[in-house]
């Protein structure tokens, strides 16, 4: 894929997420949805531009579409409900935090710490694309790619940094967009992220050689000293 297919890409990620966060606002001119949109489309041509020098073919496989061969049903199941999860969160959190107020709005200080807790998680999101080959959309074994174990960079920390990136990531949003609902409401996703991490690591216990080894190293799967 070039760099040019992947930034396109990236920037229609962005539009998506800009209409998720600014349409419900009911709003265009609503300074702090666009502050996190400017904020998430600048980590991600950034981090676009490092995972194209880095793993150019990582890439181009997150953007497969269609079947995925060797693709546990769970894991069908548990995508399918992140995506709708964490797409209603960031959709209420907006609406509440600029209309609804169905609940009182975070100190400005949390807010402001959540916009700052939101860019760090994309950040650690990009990082461990940046360092894991195999890190596809889906879980399954590759071994048409020679899927082995990442054991450098942030998988010395946890075992699913791109997980924990996105826990911070839907913490901070509520947060800074001002809604304890949606905060509330990120527990389904968040949910859905652990419960697929109990079954990626199942597919690489069996299948990737030296994973069992990993797991004795770095014993955290997503918050270290926690879980």
């Amino acid at each position: 894929m070039s760099i040019g297919r992947a930034l396109f890409n990236t920037l229609m990620v962005a539009a998506g997420f800009a209409l998720c966060v600014v349409g419900p606002a009911a709003t265009w001119t609503g300074a702090r949805a666009w502050l996190m949109v400017g904020v998430f489309g600048i980590v991600h041509v950034i981090g676009t531009i490092r995972i194209a020098s880095a793993n150019p073919d990582l890439l181009r496989e997150r953007a497969r579409v269609g079947r995925h061969p060797g693709q546990p049903v769970a894991d069908k199941v548990l995508l399918h409900a992140f995506s709708a999860s964490y797409a209603a969160m960031i959709i209420v959190s907006s609406a509440d935090g600029s209309r609804w107020h169905i609940w009182s709005a975070p100190a400005k200080a949390v807010s402001w710490a959540g916009l700052a807790i939101f860019a760090a998680g994309w950040w650690l999101v990009l990082r461990a694309l940046e360092t894991n080959a195999f890190a596809v959309r889906v879980v399954r074994h590759q071994p048409e790619r020679g899927h082995r174990v990442t054991d450098t960079g942030v998988y010395r920390v946890v075992r699913h940094p791109m997980y924990a990136g996105l826990v911070a990531v839907m913490i901070g949003a509520p947060l800074w967009l001002g809604s304890t609902l949606g905060l509330l409401l990120a527990a389904a996703p968040i949910g859905s992220l652990a419960l697929r991490i109990l079954v990626e690591e199942r597919i690489l216990r069996e299948h990737v050689a030296g994973y069992v080894q990993y797991t004795q190293r770095v014993r955290s799967r997503l918050i270290p000293g926690m879980w």
